[in-house]
């Protein structure tokens, strides 16, 4: 957002958003964009969900697994290593319960803020599991196009850049955590 605003002089963010909205569309005359709960409430504060986009559809992506979500992030913020084609830096990955409770209970409060919110703004979101999509894209990617109107959009699978970035030392601390709990 900075960096374009100052390229192109916006003063405000409403003047970049409108910007990104108008530069970003493309056949399908439609604007994606992956926000959190509190950028979602912002643009509606800001009144441009109702001013810009006349009917939204959300996808709200979640896991099944929220613990294997909260060590990934737990790792990510460690290592600064957000996505497969980032380096980030190497350090030692110690196990803190404490941290990994704390995200857990985070995850779970932000899925169910999104809940509410789409309660509020009277929508039944597409809800898609990261798991699902995994497990089946070709028919998760034909689901999402059929929920957005988009006829023929497919999955292809060299256009990915990422991959899984899990390794044994996830496997490690989601094992340990669950020992800690185990009944």
């Amino acid at each position: 957002v900075i960096k374009r605003s100052r390229q192109f002089g916006f003063a405000s963010f409403r003047e970049y958003f409108f910007w990104l909205a108008r530069s970003s569309k493309r056949q399908a005359n439609m604007l994606a964009c992956k926000v959190s709960v509190g950028q979602l409430l912002f643009l509606y504060n800001e009144g441009l969900l109702g001013q810009f986009l006349s009917q939204p559809k959300f996808i709200h992506i979640v896991r099944k697994d929220t613990i294997s979500q909260a060590v990934s992030l737990y790792i990510a913020s460690k290592t600064n290593k957000w996505t497969s084609e980032q380096t980030g830096i190497d350090v030692p990955i110690d196990y803190d319960k404490d941290a990994l409770i704390s995200i857990v209970r985070s995850i779970c409060f932000q899925n169910a803020a999104f809940e509410s919110v789409f309660q509020l703004f009277g929508v039944s979101p597409l809800v898609v599991s990261f798991e699902d999509f995994v497990e089946s894209p070709h028919d998760w990617v034909k689901k999402i196009g059929d929920f957005l109107g988009v006829d023929n959009l497919a999955y292809v699978s060299n256009a990915i850049r990422y991959s899984k970035q899990a390794d044994q030392k996830n496997e490690e601390l989601i094992s340990r955590l669950r020992q800690e709990f185990k009944l």
